[in-house]
């Protein structure tokens, strides 16, 4: 048992410092005082052998704590064989600073961005250059744009006589332009009526 008064305790080394135990081992500060960790030319390394999903905690979890991760040019990795969770309760932010890319992909599996804000503007891609989007799966693998309730526009404002494609390149492909009897208009103000045909 050592204790000390209010002038604390030093404890140094020239050389190795261990501080070992066979059962648990707790490290605490009373007070509003920090506690550091440092090691000023070597790495710092946290391990958690227990098998299981809280093996290593960082918890903050005091109204307005927080948790800040800084780091240099050798970037940060998280690796994980199951899955990877980040979540908030509030707006978020995943930012590129520069010219660098940022992937989003899934080798096997689907991507999903959901959103489920009721606004006009509740998904927004945008980009200060071209947008390419393109499917490369087998036949009848589709590309589908719905809108269910609202309208759709498709606006290209390059001003060139190809500035908007439509092509279906396939030997037997056809395109089929469908309206109710609101009938099709041409943005000359030729006005196509929807009629009845047969096959």
């Amino acid at each position: 048992d050592v204790n000390a008064g209010t002038g604390g305790m030093t404890v140094d080394s020239g050389g190795l410092l261990s501080l070992d135990a066979a059962g648990v081992v707790n490290l605490t500060t009373t007070g509003a005082f920090d506690i550091t960790v440092n090691s000023t030319a070597g790495s710092v390394i946290l391990t958690g052998a227990e098998a299981a999903v809280d093996a290593v905690q960082l918890n903050a979890t005091t109204v307005g704590g927080g948790i800040d991760i800084n780091a240099g040019s050798g970037g940060i990795t998280l690796d994980t064989t199951a899955a990877l969770s980040l979540d908030s309760a509030t707006a978020s932010n995943f930012t590129v600073t520069g010219a660098a890319d940022l992937t989003l992909s899934s080798s096997a599996g689907a991507v999903n961005v959901t959103s489920g804000e009721a606004n006009a503007d509740s998904i927004n891609v945008t980009s200060a250059g071209g947008m390419n989007v393109v499917a490369t799966g087998a036949a009848a693998k589709d590309t589908i744009i719905t809108n269910t309730n609202g309208s759709m526009t498709l606006t290209a404002g390059e001003n060139v006589t190809d500035a908007m494609n439509f092509t279906a390149s396939g030997a037997a492909s056809r395109m089929n332009l469908t309206a109710g009897t609101g009938s099709i208009k041409f943005a000359s103000g030729l006005i196509v009526p929807i009629t009845t045909k047969a096959n």
